[in-house]
This record gives structure tokens, C-alpha cells and sequence, in this order.
């Protein structure tokens, strides 16, 4: 279980999943975003997400290799 929580504050949203992954820098780039996303190793919410492009709001918690992010 992750134990810190990296707060991202977007000027503009809704943010794409695999954008939020990239400027967080938890991948190294878009490719590798998609390609994590698809095999299910990323979590929107608590739930399993496979969708790339997936639209994510304030208060979304993204979770990606032990990791939390909390959209706002």
C-alpha cells in the first residue's frame, strides 16, 4: 500500500490518463504509458483502468508501481 500521496494541481482539466502518468514522471514516456495502462498495472479510483486516454478530474486518485497520485 502506498504510503505518501503526490498531489498534482492541473491549471486546466480534465487531464488523459496516460499524460498524468507522463508529468508525473512515473513513466518514461507516452509509449510506456500506454503500454502499462493496457496491461492493467494502473488503478483510477480503485479499479483496474484500461482505457488510455481515460478522462481524469479533480479528486481522481491514480495509483501506478506503488505509487498514488490525487488530481486536483
Amino acid at each position: 500500500m502506498p504510503e505518501e500521496i503526490l498531489v498534482i494541481e492541473l491549471a486546466e482539466q480534465p487531464i488523459e490518463l496516460c499524460k498524468l502518468l507522463k508529468a508525473a514522471n512515473l513513466v518514461g514516456g507516452g509509449g510506456e504509458a500506454k503500454m502499462v495502462i493496457s496491461e492493467g498495472y494502473v488503478l483510477v479510483n480503485g479499479e483496474v483502468e484500461y482505457q488510455k486516454r481515460k478522462k481524469i478530474y479533480d479528486q481522481d486518485v491514480v495509483e501506478f508501481n506503488e505509487e498514488q497520485i490525487l488530481v486536483e
